[in-house]
Protein backbone atom coordinates (compact mmCIF):
# COMPACT_ATOMS: atom_id res chain seq x y z
CA UNK A 1 0.00 0.00 0.00
CA UNK A 2 1.46 3.68 -1.14
CA UNK A 3 1.03 6.24 1.87
CA UNK A 4 1.51 9.82 0.76
CA UNK A 5 1.19 12.82 2.17
CA UNK A 6 -1.14 15.59 0.39
CA UNK A 7 0.12 19.24 0.76
CA UNK A 8 -2.61 21.67 1.36
CA UNK A 9 -2.59 24.94 -0.29
CA UNK A 10 -4.79 27.33 -0.41
CA UNK A 11 -5.83 30.69 -3.10
CA UNK A 12 -8.54 33.13 -2.05
CA UNK A 13 -12.31 30.93 -2.30
CA UNK A 14 -10.02 27.69 -2.62
CA UNK A 15 -8.82 25.00 -0.58
CA UNK A 16 -6.74 22.62 -2.07
CA UNK A 17 -4.55 19.40 -1.09
CA UNK A 18 -1.81 19.01 -3.76
CA UNK A 19 -0.25 15.92 -4.92
CA UNK A 20 3.41 15.48 -4.83
CA UNK A 21 4.68 14.29 -7.77
CA UNK A 22 9.06 14.57 -8.99
CA UNK A 23 10.81 15.70 -6.50
CA UNK A 24 7.99 17.02 -4.64
CA UNK A 25 8.28 20.44 -5.65
CA UNK A 26 5.19 19.86 -8.57
CA UNK A 27 1.55 18.84 -8.48
CA UNK A 28 0.90 15.18 -9.80
CA UNK A 29 -2.96 15.87 -9.18
CA UNK A 30 -4.82 18.10 -6.44
CA UNK A 31 -8.26 17.49 -4.52
CA UNK A 32 -10.22 21.49 -4.94
CA UNK A 33 -12.88 21.66 -2.39
CA UNK A 34 -15.70 24.17 -3.53
CA UNK A 35 -19.44 24.47 -3.98
CA UNK A 36 -21.53 25.45 -6.82
CA UNK A 37 -20.48 24.73 -10.82
CA UNK A 38 -18.80 22.74 -12.58
CA UNK A 39 -18.62 20.39 -9.79
CA UNK A 40 -22.16 20.44 -8.58
CA UNK A 41 -21.11 19.57 -4.76
CA UNK A 42 -17.66 18.16 -3.25
CA UNK A 43 -14.07 17.92 -4.21
CA UNK A 44 -13.17 18.12 -7.93
CA UNK A 45 -10.17 16.38 -8.55
CA UNK A 46 -7.66 17.71 -10.67
CA UNK A 47 -4.96 15.87 -12.76
CA UNK A 48 -1.79 17.13 -14.22
CA UNK A 49 -1.81 17.17 -18.29
CA UNK A 50 1.46 16.27 -18.62
CA UNK A 51 2.23 19.63 -20.52
CA UNK A 52 -0.34 19.71 -22.60
CA UNK A 53 -3.53 20.83 -21.74
CA UNK A 54 -4.57 21.58 -25.43
CA UNK A 55 -4.11 17.72 -26.20
CA UNK A 56 -5.94 16.60 -23.12
CA UNK A 57 -8.80 18.85 -23.53
CA UNK A 58 -8.94 17.38 -27.50
CA UNK A 59 -8.85 13.81 -25.86
CA UNK A 60 -11.68 14.72 -23.55
CA UNK A 61 -13.47 16.20 -26.00
CA UNK A 62 -13.25 13.44 -29.04
CA UNK A 63 -14.17 11.14 -25.61
CA UNK A 64 -17.64 13.03 -26.16
CA UNK A 65 -16.91 14.96 -22.98
CA UNK A 66 -17.79 18.43 -22.31
CA UNK A 67 -15.66 21.53 -21.52
CA UNK A 68 -16.97 23.12 -18.82
CA UNK A 69 -14.16 26.00 -17.98
CA UNK A 70 -11.92 26.55 -21.36
CA UNK A 71 -8.35 26.80 -20.49
CA UNK A 72 -7.68 29.44 -18.17
CA UNK A 73 -4.44 31.00 -17.65
CA UNK A 74 -3.65 31.10 -13.76
CA UNK A 75 0.07 33.07 -14.12
CA UNK A 76 3.40 31.68 -12.87
CA UNK A 77 0.82 28.52 -11.70
CA UNK A 78 0.38 27.21 -15.05
CA UNK A 79 -2.87 27.17 -16.99
CA UNK A 80 -5.94 24.78 -16.11
CA UNK A 81 -9.52 23.79 -17.88
CA UNK A 82 -12.56 21.27 -16.09
CA UNK A 83 -14.09 18.86 -18.20
CA UNK A 84 -17.34 16.64 -18.07
CA UNK A 85 -17.36 13.49 -18.56
CA UNK A 86 -20.30 11.67 -20.55
CA UNK A 87 -21.59 10.54 -16.63
CA UNK A 88 -21.72 13.77 -15.34
CA UNK A 89 -18.14 14.16 -13.27
CA UNK A 90 -15.85 16.93 -13.65
CA UNK A 91 -12.47 16.51 -13.75
CA UNK A 92 -10.01 19.41 -13.37
CA UNK A 93 -6.86 19.47 -15.38
CA UNK A 94 -3.64 21.22 -15.05
CA UNK A 95 -0.80 22.22 -16.81
CA UNK A 96 2.52 23.88 -14.86
CA UNK A 97 4.40 26.69 -16.68
CA UNK A 98 6.59 25.86 -18.79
Amino acid sequence: MLVTTLKRESVPGTDMAIFPHGDGNEAGGALVRRGGKPSATGTLVYLDAKGDLDAAIARAEKAAGKLAVPKTDIGKDGAFAVVVDTEGNAVGLHVHRA
